[in-house]
């Protein structure tokens, strides 16, 4: 009994402990966040967001909250005095702490998180940065805010993420930017006027980044409006030619307090591109080309857009495939069907110019050529060729030759004394056609352009194989003599050339 008496408080006491442990976690979160890490597969992205604006001011104690979508990592933060640098020339960090002091969820991918830090002795124009780290310490995702804690130190501020220029018209542009101001001044001088900014701007022309003369000062009209900065940029008042030019400029307010500096790059471009091409006027079929483009936009380094049409001699047109791009601004060409080809180049500079140029390139076909053998042996135009009544024989002329678009569509023509054949084929035999006596054979071989090569020859059959038998006995016969006669006429020569070798006989004198 005493024990079923227990069982309530055993509960109540296992619900509280239940919610002490929830209330520790959020409160704490820090010491479970490394553990803590959903999606890790990154399919949605984090996000920090914070529900305060750029330039809120802080003098003892900074309470900052905000949301958290799609929680991933261990959120840590710092704080970085944006006008502080060490000797690398980088903002020095003031204060940091690995854990935001509460992150609580609201929704299923939306947590709200709150942060508390001590800053009564930091004055400072500073950066509030809040970020995740994953179990390796690799970032997943930051985010941040610029602040003014304490009473001093409290300078403009140019967030260079929302830099932008435009081009206006022909010959002016503008360059924006948010600027950063304390929203409360201690500060107030008699006799000040109505002015409370002051820019100052100075530029030179650039090469790959780098300036190639020296800095020009020059004052320059601005506006600011619910606090976006636009700088108004004439370029026929700074009297430059086209080319890349760097603005580099920074803010003064009424207490003469200067901003940080930005840079900002502009492309003066008033005058459209020079076209020019160049290439063969005449080539052969399936021969490759190269066509060359000559721009000129005026200044080095310019910005250009090349954009290839081809169209063949049938009016039918295409881009460039990517193996007929060769070099920079030369493109190389197969034209493989015969006719005028037109090659069409539209080319766009940094000021949205566009210059058409085009350029015609004639392709000549190429004839096909007949390669026709008899049983292996070469057939030439005008052959006579005999061949005994029971010889079995093929004309082939699969050989012939055209160009590589052209080869397949080759079509054969057979003739025989005149007449044309049913056959079409690239081979024919003795048991295609009959021959009885003398027959002249043409063959004409046509490519898909109707241009063609032909070849005539006759073949004759011999009238019997006695007649064969009987001009090999004369052969022989011939021969026979020929011999004989040879060898009477060796042996006439050796005795004469015996006698006269004889030795003289000498006699004694007894």
């Amino acid at each position: 009994m005493v024990r079923a008496k227990l069982w309530p408080a055993y509960a109540l006491s296992l619900i509280l402990l239940v919610s002490i442990i929830s209330f520790h976690n959020d409160s704490k979160i820090g010491e479970l966040g490394s553990k803590e890490v959903s999606n890790t597969s990154g399919e949605f992205e984090s996000q920090i967001t914070f529900n305060f604006n750029d330039g809120e001011v802080f003098t003892e104690t900074l309470e900052l909250n905000g949301t958290i979508i799609n929680k991933q990592g261990n959120y840590s933060w710092k704080i970085i005095d944006m006008f502080d640098f060490d000797q690398d020339e980088n903002p020095i960090e003031v204060i940091s702490g690995q854990y935001l002091d509460s992150i609580t969820p609201t929704s299923e991918d939306t947590w709200q998180w709150f942060l508390s830090v001590n800053i009564s002795q930091i004055n400072c124009t500073c950066k509030l940065v809040i970020f995740s780290n994953n179990n390796s310490q690799e970032l997943i995702h930051s985010s941040e805010i610029l602040l003014y804690l304490g009473t001093e130190s409290h300078r403009p501020f140019i967030l260079s993420q929302t830099i932008s220029s435009n081009k206006i018209n022909e010959f002016n542009y503008t360059i924006s930017f948010n600027l950063v101001i304390s929203n409360t001044e201690s500060i107030d001088i008699d006799g000040l006027d109505d002015e409370v900014l002051f820019l100052e701007t100075k530029f030179c022309q650039i090469r790959s980044n780098v300036c190639v003369g020296n800095w020009k000062f020059i004052d320059l009209n601005f506006s600011i409006v619910e606090n976006i900065v636009t700088i108004h940029i004439d370029q026929n008042q700074l009297d430059v030619e086209d080319g890349y030019w760097m603005f580099d400029m920074y803010v003064k307010d009424k207490f003469l307090r200067d901003s940080n500096s930005i840079s900002q790059i502009l492309i003066f471009d008033n005058s459209p591109p020079v076209v020019h091409l160049t290439s063969s006027e005449s080539i052969e079929e399936s021969q490759s080309v190269l066509v060359y483009a000559q721009v000129d936009d005026y200044f080095v380094g310019s910005p250009i857009s090349l954009t290839w049409t081809i169209t063949d001699p049938s009016g039918n047109s295409r881009g460039l495939f990517d193996y007929e791009f060769y070099h920079n601004s030369t493109i190389e060409l197969t034209l493989n069907q015969s006719g005028y080809w037109q090659v069409h180049l539209l080319v766009r500079d940094s000021a949205n110019f566009l210059v058409r140029e085009n350029i015609s390139i004639f392709v000549e076909n190429i004839n096909p050529r007949i390669n026709l053998n008899l049983n292996g042996l070469t057939v030439s135009q005008g052959d006579e060729i005999i061949l005994t009544s029971d010889s079995e024989w093929v004309l082939n002329a699969s050989g012939s030759t055209d160009t590589t678009n052209d080869v397949d569509e080759i079509v054969f023509q057979w003739f025989i004394n005149g007449e044309k054949i049913t056959s079409s084929d690239a081979v024919l035999t003795n048991s295609d056609i009959d021959i009885i006596s003398k027959t002249n054979i043409m063959l004409v071989v046509y490519d898909d352009d109707q241009f063609s090569d032909n070849i005539s020859f006759s073949i004759t059959i011999s009238q019997t194989e006695d007649e064969n038998i009987s001009y090999v006995a004369v052969i022989f016969s011939g021969a026979s003599f020929f011999i004989i006669l040879t060898i009477i006429v060796f042996k006439i020569l050796a005795r004469r050339d015996s006698s006269s070798l004889e030795l003289p006989k000498w006699k004694s004198k007894n």
